[in-house]
């Protein structure tokens, strides 16, 4: 909360002596759209767990997922822009949540989850005159999260107060720890597309693992995001209430 308040005490700054035009506060919601795990190699052992998963289809890889709305973020949003440039910075809560079928010796399910806090930061590029032209984005999106990865207890479970792994074999938790998640903080580099109506702002943004940090999974992990975002607070509302007033 102290950096968001800072950041917003420094986009004011700049607006006061001209450096934006305006600055803008409101909420951001968006799902994820789509995302690919993929790991290529044909089996794997964990370490706690005397169970090994093998691939179900020979040279596709253990894990090849591709998953569509598993997941979305609500945050807020600071953004200021000068003339046809724009930066944005968006404290977001984030929560997905992936099934992962494997078949082989024999069919097991797994849920990996994920809770964490987002800060997109980015700059924006509009590409015409028009105030409400597309604009392209371009910046880095900081990642702290806590994952889990249990095996899914199937549906009589959640329905029928079935016994939990009910004519299953359990293997246990937390197998993918290092391959398809960790709890390191990271960056994701993160490219898009938006389109502004009114207050409006909407975006497609691709993003992927920046492999900076101590976080360096092996699993090759993208997903592209629709974002939505309402501006509904502006220096500019300030600035000519006050004009008004002195006429």
């Amino acid at each position: 909360m102290r950096s968001v308040l800072t950041y917003l005490f420094l986009l004011c700054l700049l607006n006061s002596v001209g450096f934006t035009q305006q600055v803008n506060v409101g909420f951001v919601v968006g799902p994820n759209f789509i995302q690919q795990m993929k790991w290529e190699q044909a089996y794997f052992a964990p370490e706690n767990s005397y169970h090994t998963y093998f691939e179900s289809n020979q040279g596709k890889g253990l894990v090849n997922k591709i998953s569509v709305l598993n997941g979305g973020h609500i945050g807020a949003i600071l953004f200021a822009d000068y003339k046809r440039f724009g930066f944005g910075l968006e404290p977001q809560y984030h929560y997905q949540r992936t099934y992962l079928s494997f078949q082989r010796p024999y069919r097991v399910e797994r849920i990996i989850g994920k809770k964490s806090f987002r800060m997109p930061t980015y700059f924006t590029y509009r590409l015409f005159k028009n105030p409400e032209s597309a604009f392209l984005i371009l910046g880095l999106n900081l990642v702290k999260e806590a994952n889990w990865d249990i095996q899914n207890p199937g549906f009589d479970y959640y329905l029928n107060n079935a016994n939990i792994y009910e004519d299953q074999v359990e293997v246990g938790p937390d197998h993918f720890d290092g391959l398809l998640y960790d709890n390191s903080v990271y960056w994701n580099y993160m490219i898009g597309l938006g389109k502004k109506s009114g207050k409006w702002n909407t975006s497609i943004r691709f993003q992927s693992n920046l492999n900076i940090t101590d976080h360096d999974i092996e699993a090759e992990i993208w997903q592209v995001e629709v974002s939505i975002n309402f501006l509904f607070l502006s220096s500019k509302d300030f600035t000519e209430k006050h004009f008004l007033y002195e006429e």
